[in-house]
Parts: structure tokens; C-alpha cells; sequence
């Protein structure tokens, strides 16, 4: 997942308000009225939200993880840029483990979305469990059905960039629930001519109750619910659902 998309990936999310992101996340942090210097993402990608929490704020570790090689070797890349102490590991989100304990353990841009059963998010968050220190938090957003919806209402969304152009398909595989996303690239080559370049990636949407059922059974404390960018609680109007959770605590 994310091979050839990690080329693209900073160019298509260059109108991304990260400072707006990690200003929210921090906002999150505050409002369950705990502290955390230590921060371990999951999903990080090529690092661009790490990079911004971590020059906002102090941290004693902040390490971030992901399964994809080429979108880490984008995170290292921009390290020295961003005069970084970050540490990349590569490593997938269902399957990970470290000896030491974080604070925070964040899973942000519907990264468990891409959890396409119940049985691996279950595992995600027993991993993140365990990662965590008692009565610390995390924080996972993630996409709903209308999102997609909205998102993707004509079957497809396409946009011209300087030195390529790419199309998004949508088709819908079990309704309300499986989708898989068609991202067909067209890199502009020194000749003239495009290369096409083609990944598929599959979503799974998750309902509301559904997350606060699974929380609950695997023992976190849901502290917050909310609709993307406020504290209001989230509901089915809510496009992208930001889950505030912890381990243990009151």
C-alpha cells in the first residue's frame, strides 16, 4: 500500500492545514485534562503532522510508524529539513511493540479506515493498549459514509497538478461498509509523454456505535467523541469523527 502513491503524496496534500491538526490534537490532550511527552503515531506516513507536532510542541520521544518503506523513506528525507529528532520504524499497525510506554499513541487521516476487518482493528488497538502508559491516551479519527458520500458522489474526482495529474474511482463493494479506490496516476516525463501509474486501495467504514462498542470491549475509556475540528459530539452528520479515548483513568 502507499508504493507509488508516496511520490505524490505531499503534492496532493499540500492544502492540509497541519498547524491546524496538531493545534486540534493538542486541544484533544488538553481537554481530557492529562499529559503527554511522549508521542508514538501510527501511520505516519511521510511524517508531515509528526514534523509539525513536534516543532510546536516539547517532547522526550516521539517515534512514528508505518508499514509502507517508500512513504518512510519520504519521512526521512525531510528530517534534517525539519530539524527533526523523530525516530521512523517500519512496522505495521496491527502487528507492533515496543518496550517502552507512551503517552500518546495517535492514529490520524482515517488510517483505520484501511483496517478492513474487525479482527485487525481489535488488534490495532490491543497493540496501542499496551504501548500506552496507564491512564494515557488515544486519539484515531476516522472517516464515516457520508464522507464517502459526499466525497466521491460522481464515482470519481480527478485534479491536474504541475508535473502530473491523477483520477480517483470509488466503487462501492459491500454498500455502506467495503470500498475499493482506484488512484490512477499520470507522471509527466522528460519526453513529453505520462507514465501511468495505477493503486488500488480498499476502506472500510466503521459506524460510530460500532467504534464505541469495540472501545469498550477491548477497555479503553471513551472520553471524547467528536465531530472533526470541535468538541461537539459527533453524529451522522459528521464526515470525519475524532475518537478521544484512554487507558483506564476516570
Amino acid at each position: 500500500m502507499y508504493k507509488y502513491f508516496a511520490e505524490f503524496y505531499d503534492k496532493i496534500m499540500n492544502d492540509v492545514d497541519y498547524n491546524e491538526w496538531s493545534d486540534y490534537i493538542m486541544d484533544l490532550i488538553a481537554h481530557s485534562g492529562r499529559s503527554a511527552s511522549s508521542l508514538l503515531e501510527l501511520g505516519c506516513g511521510t511524517g508531515n503532522l509528526l514534523f509539525t507536532l513536534e516543532n510546536e510542541n516539547d517532547w522526550e520521544k516521539i517515534i512514528g510508524i508505518d508499514s509502507s518503506y517508500e512513504m518512510l523513506s519520504e519521512a526521512i528525507k525531510k528530517r534534517d529539513e525539519f530539524n527533526s529528532c523523530a525516530e521512523f520504524i517500519r512496522a505495521d499497525m496491527k502487528n507492533f511493540a515496543f518496550s517502552c510506554k507512551f503517552d500518546l499513541v495517535l492514529c490520524i487521516f482515517d488510517t483505520v479506515n484501511y483496517l478492513l476487518e474487525e479482527k485487525a482493528l481489535r488488534r490495532m488497538l490491543l497493540n496501542s493498549y499496551f504501548a500506552l502508559k496507564n491512564n494515557k491516551l488515544l486519539v484515531f479519527d476516522m472517516i464515516t459514509i457520508k464522507k464517502m458520500n459526499d466525497f466521491f458522489n460522481a464515482g470519481s474526482f480527478a485534479q491536474n497538478m504541475d508535473d502530473f495529474s491523477f483520477i480517483w474511482e470509488c466503487e462501492t463493494v459491500t454498500f455502506g461498509k467495503d470500498y475499493r479506490i482506484k488512484a490512477s496516476f499520470f507522471k509527466k516525463k522528460e519526453n513529453g509523454y505520462f507514465e501511468k501509474i495505477v493503486e488500488e486501495h480498499m476502506k472500510r467504514i466503521y459506524s460510530i456505535d460500532e467504534m464505541k462498542k469495540i472501545l469498550s470491549e477491548m477497555d479503553f475509556k471513551l472520553l471524547g467523541c467528536f465531530d472533526a475540528y470541535s468538541f461537539r459530539t459527533a453524529d451522522t452528520n459528521s464526515e470525519r469523527v475524532f475518537f478521544l479515548c484512554s487507558k483506564g483513568g476516570i
